[in-house]
């Protein structure tokens, strides 16, 4: 053994500027991906309500997700408002089918 890789600790030892540079590319990639992320979010903002609405999605939804932090993942934040809108309209579809009969 030598004397960098016990100061190191053996978790670090051999870790080097290739880690590093693995590690910066995962930063700008999950970067890239939120700008991305912000770009679909603007064209959303464009479409009309009942568009929206084919996504499962209100233009509430959009603004909120619009006024959300930089770091936030709006894909996340509009997927979960889609799937409780989608739940709460199966759950109404099948509380008016059992109401029937």
């Amino acid at each position: 053994m030598r004397t960098t890789d016990y100061a190191l600790g053996p978790t670090h030892a051999g870790k080097g500027i290739p880690a590093r540079r693995n590690g910066l590319v995962a930063v700008m990639t999950s970067v890239w991906r939120l700008l991305q992320n912000r770009r679909a979010l603007v064209h959303l903002d464009e479409l009309d309500d009942r568009q929206l609405l084919d996504l499962g999605l209100s233009r509430e939804d959009v603004r909120d997700a619009m006024t959300s932090t930089f770091f936030e993942d709006t894909g996340v934040h509009l997927t979960q408002a889609a799937r409780t809108r989608a739940r709460s309209f199966y759950k109404d579809a099948l509380f008016k089918e059992q109401s029937r009969r």
